[in-house]
C-alpha cells in the first residue's frame, strides 16, 4: 500500500475497494478492539512487496485460573527438557501441541495414532510422559493406550486431551490410572502448567 493508504487503512469507512464492494469497517474494527483492549494496531507496507498487520496488546502479570481451578502463571509457563510423545491423529494439532511443548524446552517426539505410540514404547524408547489424544482411529483409544502403557511401565506419566469428552464418564478410571485430562483447545500456559505438574508429582510406591 501506498503511504496515504496506510495513513487511513484504519478509518472508519475507507476502502480502496468499487462502491459496493467493501465496507471500510474491517481494519477500523480491529483498531477498536485493540485499543479497547489496552493495546493497539500498525502496519507496515511496501508497494510490490507486502503487507503486515502487527496487534500489541498489554501484559498481564495478573494469575488466571483454568476451568479446572489451578492457577496459571501468565507470564512465564513452567518449563522443562523431559523427554515427551505426543500422540495425535491431527495434523494440525498434533504440529500445535509439538511447537507448544518445544518452545517450553521439551524433547518432543511425535506419532499419529496410539498404535505407534504403544509400539515406540514396547520396543525401547524411554519417555518421561505421553500426552495423547483421547479419540483417535486404530485398535487403542487415548484411554486404552494409558491402560496398556501402565502395564509396560507403572511410573510413566500420562496426560489425555480431548475437546469431546467429559472427564466425568470415566473420572473414576482416570483417577486409579493417576492420568490428567486436559480439554480443547487449551492455552499455553495452562498445558505447560499441567505437564510441568505432573512430571513433577512423586512416583507411587
Amino acid at each position: 500500500m501506498a503511504a496515504d493508504v496506510v495513513a487511513r487503512a484504519f478509518d472508519p469507512f475507507f476502502t480502496t475497494k468499487e462502491q459496493g464492494v467493501g465496507t471500510g469497517l474491517g481494519l477500523s474494527m480491529v483498531f477498536g478492539t485493540m485499543k479497547q483492549s489496552g493495546g493497539t494496531a500498525r502496519i507496515y507496507s511496501e508497494p510490490g512487496q507486502g503487507t503486515t498487520v502487527q496487534l500489541y496488546l498489554p501484559r498481564t502479570t495478573i494469575p488466571v485460573k483454568s476451568e479446572n481451578g489451578h492457577a496459571i502463571d501468565a507470564v512465564v509457563p513452567s518449563r522443562g527438557n523431559e523427554r515427551v510423545l505426543v500422540v495425535e491423529d491431527n495434523e494440525r494439532i498434533r504440529d500445535v501441541s509439538c511447537t507448544i511443548l518445544a518452545d517450553l524446552g521439551y524433547r518432543i517426539e511425535a506419532v499419529d495414532s496410539a498404535d505407534e505410540a504403544l509400539a515406540r514404547i514396547a520396543s525401547g524408547s524411554r519417555f518421561e510422559l505421553v500426552f495423547s489424544d483421547v479419540v483417535m482411529p486404530g485398535t487403542h483409544t487415548g484411554l486404552t493406550l494409558a491402560r496398556a502403557l501402565r502395564t509396560l511401565d507403572q511410573h510413566l506419566k500420562i496426560v489425555l486431551t480431548s475437546g469431546y469428552t467429559s472427564p466425568g464418564k470415566f473420572q473414576d478410571e482416570l483417577t486409579d490410572l493417576g492420568i490428567e485430562l486436559i480439554s480443547k483447545p487449551f492455552r499455553k500456559a495452562e498445558l505447560a502448567t499441567l505437564i510441568r505438574r505432573v512430571l513433577d508429582e512423586p512416583e507411587s510406591p
